[in-house]
Formats: C-alpha cells, sequence, structure tokens
C-alpha cells in the first residue's frame, strides 16, 4: 500500500488504498495539485462551514453512541453509496457550494475522469440525509438540464476556461431517453466514458475494503432499477441514486447507466489472465461483444498455439485447466476477486520448468430461486471455486518492496513479525543459502535419489508449511485467510509468465485452472444453466488416463500404430495434436469441450498413481507389474515420474486448509474450462446474484414530497450532526444539494406503465428476472 500521495490511490480510515486503471486522483492530503485540493479536513473549509451554520460533516457512529473510528467499524457501519448530481460547472464549483450550505461528499468525479476526495470515508459527509450514517457520498459532475423543459440545454458551460476540451469527442455526453423517475419526465446528457471508468475503479475498491457494500442497485422484477423512491431504502445494501432516498430528486439522473456499472463489476471487472495484446483486456473492452469476441482470440490460442488443451493432454490424461503462451516475464493477472489460499515459489525451476504458483479461493453469493408457492425466495448460498496459476516465473519472496505484487505487500503487513515463528518445523530458515544459485539455473529443489524405487513417492517431493515462513522457504505456502483474508482484486499483477516444457525445450507459458468440489452442485440451478455446462461422468481412478468414450469418440477412437499393447483405448498423441492444431477444424467439437465438467483426480494432487498413469499412455495397460520392474531396473522411468512430482502441491492437508471436503481423501476435483467458466460468471450469473426492492406507490411519493418540503423548510436545509447519530429519534431527511432548482412533481407524466416500457440500453439492457441469456 502507499504510503503517501500517489495520484492513484484513495484514503478510507486514513490510509491509502490504490485504484486500477489509469484514474486520476487528487485527495484532501495532496499539495499543490492542479487546479487545486478540493478538503473539508481544512482548517478554512471548517471556518467557512460554521459560518454559513454549521459543520460541514461529523462522526460516523457503529451503534447508538459508540462511533465509527477505524476501519474495522467502518467495515461494520456502511453498506451503500449514493450517487448524486453535482448540477455545476465542474468540481470546483461543485466544492465551493457545498461548503456554502453546510454540506459535504466524498467524492466528486470531474467530467474528464479525474477523482477528487474531499473527505475521509471513515467521516460522515452530509449528502443525503437519513442515509448519511451509513452511506458514500459520490458526486457525478454533469449540469443535467433536464431537456424536456430546456430542449436547447446546454452540455457543458460556454465560457469555461477548458470548454474546448470539454467539446472533444471523447468527453462528449450522449443524450437518455424521455424517462420517468419519481413520476416526473426527464431527459439530459448522461456521463462520459472517462466519467464511467472512474466510477467502476472506485467502486470496485469500496466494495472490496467495504464488503457490506454489495454489487447491486434497486431493480424490480422486470430487471430495471426502480425509478422511484424505496419503500425502505435503508434496507438497501449497494450502490443507488439520490431520487432512491428522496422523492424530489431524480440524481444521478436518466442518463446513468446502471447495468454498465453493475456488468463491470460484476463481470467486466474480471480480467483474461494474460494480454495477448498489450494493454488490452476486459476492462479496456468493456462492452460484452467486444469481450466475447476478444475471448474468441483466446480459444483459438490456446487451442492452436500451445499443447496444453481442456481437457484431455496429448498422452490422453486429464488435463484440467489451458495452457497460454506469452513472453516470459509479462504479467500474469487475477481473472476475478479472490482470497490467496495457498502459494509456491521456489527459487530454481525444474527440469520441466517453473514449478510456482498461485492459488485464490472464490465465493460468490448466488441467489436462489423461489419455490412455488413461497412468500420470500431463499437465502443466497455461496458458490465457491479455486483458480489455479501454475508456472509463474520466481519471485523474490524473502521481503516486499514497491515492485512486489500487491498481495505480497498485503502478506508481509499482516504477517508482520510472525514469519520466523511460521518457519519452525521446515528444515531450513528462510535467509539460509540453499545452493540453488539464480532462478534460471536448472536444478532440482530437493536431494533426491533417484536409484531408490521409492522416489517416486509423492511424499519425499511435497514440502508444505504455514504463511510467509513456509513462502520463503519454497515449501508450498497455506495462507492463513479466515481472519485476515489476502484479497486479490480482479487484473491484479499476481506474477509473471515463466516457462514449462520438455527439458531443453522450455516454452513461455502458463497453466490456468478453474475446480471446485461437488458442493457448486447445491448453488448452480442447473434447470437453468444446465445449457451453459454438460457433467460428463466421474473418473474416480486414482490414475490420469482417459477412457471417457464421450471425450474418446470425438477423435474418431483411431489406434496407435506400432506395438502398443492396448491400442484399443490409446489415441496416437499426433491424432490429438492435429485436432487441435487446425482452427477451422472440429469447430463443433471443440465447443462442446469447453462446456465440460470434468471429475477426477487433480494432476497436482499427491493421489496421482503415476506408475498407472504413464504405463497406460504407454500402453502398458494391464502390465503394471512389468512397468514396475522396469522402473527397478532402469532410470528412464524414474526420470519420467520424478520430473513431474516436483508440481506437486495439494495434499490432504492443503485440501483441508482451502475448505474443501477431505472425509474422503482421494484428489478428486469437478474442472471448468477457465474461458468459458470465466464468460459464464460475467454474463450468465450475475442476474441471479441481483436482489429485488420494492419502490413507493405514486400516493405513497406524493405524501413523502409534502412531508419532506414542510420538514426541510423547517430546518432551512441545514443538516445537523445528529443525522449521523441513530440516538437522535427525531424524524428528520433533509435534502442535500438544491441544484435543480426548476424539477417540480409532474402528475399528467406519472402514468406506470412508462415503468416497463423498452429502452435501448445496447448490450448493458439488464435481462428480466427469469432470463439468464443477456
Amino acid at each position: 500500500m502507499p504510503d503517501a500521495p500517489d495520484g492513484k490511490s484513495i484514503i478510507i480510515a486514513g490510509e491509502y488504498f490504490p485504484l486500477g486503471g489509469n484514474v486520476k486522483v487528487v485527495t484532501f492530503n495532496d499539495e499543490g495539485t492542479y487546479p487545486a485540493v478540493l478538503s473539508f479536513h481544512s482548517a478554512q473549509a471548517e471556518q467557512e462551514c460554521l459560518g454559513t451554520g454549521g459543520p460541514c460533516y461529523g462522526p460516523r457512529y457503529l451503534k447508538a453512541g459508540v462511533k465509527a473510528l477505524d476501519m474495522e467499524t467502518l467495515v461494520e457501519t456502511v453498506n451503500q453509496i449514493v450517487f448524486h448530481i453535482d448540477g455545476c460547472r465542474d468540481a470546483a464549483m461543485c466544492y465551493r457550494v457545498l461548503k456554502s450550505r453546510s454540506l459535504s461528499t466524498h467524492f466528486i468525479i470531474e467530467w474528464d475522469g479525474t477523482i477528487y476526495q474531499s473527505l475521509d470515508v471513515l467521516q460522515c459527509g452530509y449528502h443525503a440525509g437519513a442515509a448519511n450514517n451509513k452511506a458514500i457520498g459520490i458526486d457525478l459532475n454533469n449540469m443535467m438540464k433536464n431537456l424536456v423543459k430546456e430542449p436547447n440545454g446546454e452540455m457543458y458551460p460556454e465560457g469555461h476556461d477548458r470548454y474546448a476540451e470539454m467539446m472533444k469527442k471523447e468527453f462528449r455526453r450522449p443524450k437518455s431517453d424521455v424517462q420517468t423517475i419519481a413520476f416526473s419526465k426527464v431527459q439530459a446528457y448522461g456521463y462520459t466514458e472517462a466519467q464511467y471508468n472512474a466510477v467502476i475503479e472506485l467502486l470496485r475498491v469500496l466494495m472490496i475494503r467495504l464488503p457490506n457494500i454489495k454489487n447491486e442497485y434497486p431493480v424490480g422484477p422486470d430487471g430495471e432499477v426502480i425509478r422511484t423512491p424505496l419503500e425502505d431504502p435503508a434496507s438497501h445494501a449497494g450502490f443507488m441514486g439520490h431520487w432512491h432516498w428522496e422523492s424530489q430528486r431524480w440524481d444521478p439522473g436518466p442518463g446513468f447507466d446502471w447495468a454498465r456499472v453493475y456488468h463491470s463489476l460484476a463481470g467486466g471487472k474480471n480480467a483474461f489472465p494474460i494480454e495477448l495484446e498489450e494493454g488490452k483486456n476486459i476492462a479496456m473492452l468493456i462492452e460484452p461483444a467486444k469481450v466475447k469476441a476478444h475471448a474468441e482470440d483466446y480459444y483459438r490460442h490456446n487451442e492452436v498455439a500451445t499443447r496444453g488443451w481442456y481437457p484431455m493432454g496429448a498422452n490422453q490424461t486429464w488435463h484440467g485447466g489451458i495452457h497460454l503462451k506469452g513472453k516470459r516475464g509479462a504479467p500474469v493477472f487475477a481473472m476475478m476477486q479472490g482470497v490467496l489460499v495457498a502459494a509456491r515459489f521456489g527459487r530454481a525451476p525444474s527440469k520441466l520448468g517453473n514449478n510456482n504458483f498461485i492459488l485464490l479461493k472464490h465465493t460468490l453469493p448466488f441467489a436462489q430461486p423461489a419455490l412455488p408457492g413461497a412468500e420470500e425466495a431463499p437465502k443466497p448460498k455461496d458458490l465457491i471455486f479455486y483458480s489455479l496459476y501454475m508456472h509463474l516465473e520466481g519471485l523474490d519472496v524473502s521481503k516486499a518492496t514497491d515492485d512486489s505484487p500487491e498481495w505480497l505487500r498485503d502478506l508481509y503487513k499482516a504477517d508482520a513479525g510472525k514469519a520466523e515463528a511460521e518457519a519452525e518445523g521446515l528444515d531450513k530458515k528462510p535467509d539460509e543459502d540453499d545452493g540453488l544459485g539464480d532462478i534460471d539455473d536448472i536444478e532440482d529443489t530437493r536431494a533426491i535419489d533417484l536409484s531408490d524405487p521409492d522416489a517416486i513417492d509423492p511424499a519425499k517431493w511435497l514440502e508444505v508449511g504455514d504463511h510467509l515462513g513456509a513462502l520463503r522457504k519454497g515449501a508450498v505456502a497455506k495462507i492463513i485467510y479466515e481472519k485476515a483474508p489476502i484479497t486479490v482484486k480482479p487484473g491484479d499483477v499476481i506474477g509473471k509468465i515463466g516457462v514449462f516444457g520438455a527439458e531443453g525445450e522450455w516454452e513461455s507459458q502458463i497453466h490456468v485452472e478453474i475446480f471446485a468440489d461437488p458442493s457448486w452442485k447445491d448453488v448452480i440451478d442447473m434447470g437453468v444453466h444446465g445449457r451453459y455446462f454438460t457433467e460428463l461422468s466421474a473418473d474416480v481412478e486414482s490414475d490420469l488416463f482417459v477412457e471417457n468414450n464421450e471425450i474418446l469418440g470425438l477423435f474418431g477412437r483411431r489406434r496407435r500404430g506400432g506395438s502398443s499393447l492396448a491400442p484399443d483405448r490409446v489415441i496416437d498423441p499426433s491424432t490429438i495434436e492435429s485436432f487441435w492444431s487446425i482452427a477451422e477444424d472440429f469447430q463443433e467439437e471443440k465447443r462442446y469441450m469447453r462446456r465440460l465438467v470434468t471429475r477426477h483426480v487433480s494432476e497436482w494432487s499427491d493421489m496421482v498413481d503415476w506408475v498407472q498413469s504413464l504405463s497406460k499412455a504407454d500402453g502398458w495397460d494391464n502390465r503394471t507389474k512389468d512397468f514396475n520392474t522396469l522402473l527397478k531396473e532402469s532410470s528412464i522411468g524414474r526420470d519420467a515420474i520424478t520430473s513431474v512430482l516436483p508440481f506437486t502441491w495439494l495434499s490432504k492437508d492443503v485440501a483441508a486448509h482451502i475448505g474443501l471436503d477431505v472425509s474422503d481423501w482421494r484428489g478428486i476435483m469437478d474442472h471448468f474450462h477457465p474461458l468459458h467458466f470465466l464468460l459464464w460468471l460475467m454474463y450468465h450469473s450475475v442476474s441471479r446474484s441481483q436482489s429485488l426492492a420494492m419502490g413507493m406507490s405514486k400516493g405513497a411519493a406524493l405524501k413523502k414530497a409534502k412531508a419532506e418540503e414542510v420538514e426541510n423548510k423547517r430546518c432551512a436545509q441545514i443538516p445537523r450532526p445528529e443525522d449521523c447519530d441513530p440516538t437522535n429519534t427525531e424524524e428528520f431527511v433533509p435534502s442535500s444539494l438544491e441544484m435543480i432548482d426548476d424539477f417540480q412533481m409532474d402528475d399528467a407524466g406519472a402514468e406506470l406503465d412508462s415503468w416497463f416500457a423498452d429502452r435501448d440500453q445496447g448490450e448493458w439492457r439488464r435481462p428480466a428476472r427469469n432470463r439468464e441469456d443477456p
């Protein structure tokens, strides 16, 4: 974490947290930043606020009489983000107007995408009345003229000293359609691409650091955003508009694309694990059509340019992931948000290349369908799965520097003073010379006597320890995550592309894999999602040899020539390779294999019977005794097996640590094609995790509006510190920044049918509740 302003980080409870992308951030702690630092924390600002009627902000309260004073209590307190229109020429004007009214906001996002943080998230800003204590305020710069009443309303303020820049193509604002919000018809200019990018990166970090803020906005049964105040706005945990709290507001306006933000956070925030073209990833592509088109490049790359195919390798053995090639040392990205649960970074490659890896655990709340006749839908269940990144290049884990991956810096921060204690029980201290030399030296990391027939025992090759001590030792490190999780954000660089291949023929590539235990079937309704996945019958044998007829039939079951002892069940590697190597051939078969969910022993497990696996693959089926004799008499077989054993990491101990069921431990996992799973997660699963809200009726909204009007006049529009204090029992819902003077309740426009009118939302249009396909 940065400990000083860096132009990319926001401040939460006094601590800096970096944003992704190319977003520019100016915080209240900055000095001399153009055009100005916007700070409610400064002595001058506090004096100005007091001069206009009262303080501009106050403390948050965890509960009655208990202030939120640190990150831990802040996490428990905050669960909403409220979007506002600033109605101003620019962020500097918004800041001045807020001060003049004893109001405040946490963030102002300028038309060019610059994020101005004017208040620490730990503090309670005065921006949304009753929402203040639990909400973060974000003001979006926009003149927001109602084009229904002012058809010639300006997009940007003429005469502004940056007007020419504002009118450039990249900053043009799209015009919304006419919508009915809070029973009044409105039309306005929307937001720039730069503002959307800033919103998405800001929300992404806020939701990670304050996990009670969910990726949800208020939607009705039609899947569209609710355009009236909510019956119970305090119950919503997520992001929302000011109009969801107050009946006389319409910010963030009809031009705000809720579904775009939602999809970008629920799916678009994800990342391809490497970049086939530098700088081209999901965060840049954004639109689903572009993401899906680019995903086809990754499919073709894996199928044509590598020999690491899913779900079967060239030797007719199960392969639970895919290989992707890239320049050695190029960054590897986390595909989805997850928690670091295991890792290994040895200093030297094995004979087959790098055996370094990162394992992330992902937990996704997945809404369940309501049962017939039930008044309420069941509570969401957690879909738990894991992503593995294998063959990463060596990484210096002996210390954390500014160049280290963020997960390593977080690990050192959480592990301060404990590394040595956790290294106890390992054979040597972390700083001791291991004699392995540079990471480019080809050197086995274990001194195993290959003349010993027992050298093929995985236990001789697998060393497991806890946390940072084990990681520094080069062992498989179980990362403690229950109490202090090391969260990895989507798109974070987690490592670099390493090498893998036959000795002397290494290629720069990584192995990417998605797996789960069978509990995923208790969460995902296959009656709905069965069109995206096809389950194969389980293979519970301890060898990796594929004998599934559904897969073998795709290759024509062509027999291997020569002296194979099992010609009916062994496919020649050249047949498998030719199947994949021509991009135009077997397209339907390849698409079918992307959908497969396979269940078999993991190739990384200590339960793999490598004698059986290699003997079957080489035609020695049913003659394992002869193969064992060969192992004793020749070092060739032992050398083959001991070449793959350094890649073993999934022991019963590690499996239990990461949360797998080990009551009948056989190393068997359910595997998914990682690219297909990623696209499903982004575009076919998210609608089932969005909960429904209820909007107010017209009559209730009118009553609320009249009550608000009376109360607002009585309180002279000046918020009080008690807004953030749960001990205040007096109902008080002041409006915030009343910049839109021409807003009036429009009874004539309050036709309920207009709520459900189809609107062209492009590819961001949310599906109806009972639809899954975006």
